[in-house]
């Protein structure tokens, strides 16, 4: 008797299959790579929205104990070091606003020692080779003469590949938004803004290799503290010692007439 043939896969079919399974193994793995892709992405320009609010919330604190001190008329406009400058700048097409400004509440990373006392901080930027500028600050102890020149050439790395950072300054008597300040020019001499709008933005990574403008972070920052004038201090300063003086003279006045009343009183009974 003859056996039967055994049914099997011809080689076309193996070959079929093969290749459709490859198909199928290639098109899972491009779907995994590109969402892995697209979750780092994600990740990453979320971890920059962090960045960029953390870096507000730096220069918020600074800017909320902004200090200036008016010059006294009789001094020299050079010895005068209490200053506030913002200045208007640009690097390619990344707008790079510079800043300079004396304040009491310094920012300093946990675990730095702080130390007391007004220190002058700047915040300027140097342009990259690829996109973007990086963010410098500088902090330094209160000079002992005016110092216009903003440059943060000793400063520390703050932030990297930023696509712009922009400044506007509140006029304290008009109410209108400007891009510049300087307290030392006639104009604006020895006056504050009463708020600064704060607008950061910066690169992330984008599609590809390729790096793309994240969104745009603003915050509006009050300037509570007005300038200061040394000359009303001092006059206030008299005027309550002249206070004081006039107190003590009547309380010595007085003790006298109560003295006086009591010896006309011991009289009295003597006699």
């Amino acid at each position: 008797m003859r056996a039967r043939p055994q049914a099997g896969f011809t080689l076309l079919e193996l070959l079929i299959a093969i290749g459709i399974t490859a198909m199928l193994v290639s098109a899972a793995v491009q779907a995994y790579v590109s969402l892995s892709r697209a979750q780092e992405q994600a990740l990453g320009r979320k971890g920059r929205d962090r960045a960029a609010l953390v870096l507000l919330d730096r220069i918020e604190r600074e800017l909320v104990g902004t200090l200036l001190i008016e010059r006294p008329e009789e001094s020299d406009r050079l010895s005068h070091p209490y200053v506030f400058i913002g200045e208007d700048r640009v690097f390619g097409s990344n707008d790079s606003d510079a800043l300079r400004f004396i304040t009491l509440t310094p920012a300093r990373p946990p675990g730095t020692q702080v130390s007391g006392g007004m220190r002058m901080v700047t915040y300027g930027f140097e342009p990259r080779a690829d996109e973007g500028v990086d963010m410098l600050r500088q902090e330094e102890p209160l000079p002992d003469s005016m110092d216009k020149q903003i440059s943060a050439i000793d400063g520390q790395l703050v932030m990297d590949q930023l696509a712009h950072f922009r400044l506007r300054y509140q006029d304290d008597e008009s109410g209108e938004w400007v891009r510049r300040w300087d307290s030392t020019d006639i104009a604006l001499l020895d006056r504050l803004p009463s708020a600064v709008e704060v607008s950061v933005q910066l690169y992330q990574q984008g599609e590809g290799e390729e790096l793309e403008s994240g969104p745009e972070h603003k915050r509006v920052v009050m300037l509570p503290m007005r300038p200061i004038d040394l000359e009303d201090i001092e006059g206030e300063d008299e005027d309550e010692e002249d206070e004081d003086e006039e107190d003590d003279e009547e309380d010595h006045e007085e003790d006298e007439e109560e003295d006086d009343e009591e010896d006309d009183e011991d009289e009295e009974e003597e006699e």
